[in-house]
């Protein structure tokens, strides 16, 4: 298998320092396909892709059930107080 400098495999995304995911969405940020993922410890995180890298977290905004990518660059949360919406990249 390749990999890439840091060690991990080529295609892999460094979650190690986020809790389970119980949520992932996909979408499109500036015409990049990106993953958002909100985690058990109510940690939302979002990768880019194409370059493998994470672009954002966001936390503070409580438990997170589902998850939604907008088209216009933001994330929409589901959680236990209702939906919110937060932005994403730019």
């Amino acid at each position: 298998m390749d990999t890439v400098p840091d060690g991990m495999p080529s295609g892999a995304l460094d979650v190690t320092d986020v809790g389970k995911a119980d949520a992932l969405a996909f979408g499109m940020l500036s015409g990049a396909p990106i993953l958002a993922a909100g985690h058990a410890d109510d940690v939302i995180t979002a990768w880019d892709l194409t370059t493998r890298r994470r672009i954002t977290t966001i936390d503070g905004l409580g438990v997170v059930n589902d998850l939604a990518v907008t088209v216009d660059g933001r994330i929409a949360v589901a959680g236990d107080d209702g939906v919110t919406m937060t932005q994403i990249g730019d």
